[in-house]
């Protein structure tokens, strides 16, 4: 029998980049995309909510896949930054998702500021 599945020789990866509150910016990678296309499509319009400890995405479409139910985000997938006010400089902070609910300042409902496309790193 002869695999007749091929795999795109390269993958996209969609990184969205999100106000998570005063001070604070998440960054998020949604991997394995079959085009560049695909990824920016996703990257322009995905939403994320941080709810009971879990950080979860959809396509923000309202409609499709991802709406039926939130996705859970990894802390792979995942980084919170710092954003010092002066500069605006970013500094990446350690702590899984399941503690950012324990940051005051930090908000539940993310509001997009960038996003971008990236080869996937295999």
């Amino acid at each position: 029998m002869t695999d007749t599945t091929k795999l795109p020789e390269t993958l996209y990866t969609a990184v969205g980049v999100f106000q998570a509150g005063p001070g604070w910016n998440v960054e998020v990678a949604v991997p394995n995309f079959p085009t560049k296309e695909d990824a920016e499509a996703y990257a322009e319009a995905f939403r994320i909510v941080l709810a009971d400890g879990q950080l979860r995405r959809d396509d923000g479409k309202g409609t499709g896949v991802f709406d039926e139910s939130w996705r859970e985000v990894l802390d792979t997938h995942a980084t919170l930054f710092r954003v010092q006010a002066a500069g605006g400089a970013r500094e990446p902070v350690d702590m899984p998702i399941t503690q950012w609910q324990s940051e005051p300042s930090l908000a539940s409902d993310f509001q997009p500021i960038s996003w971008r496309v990236e080869e996937d790193k295999i």
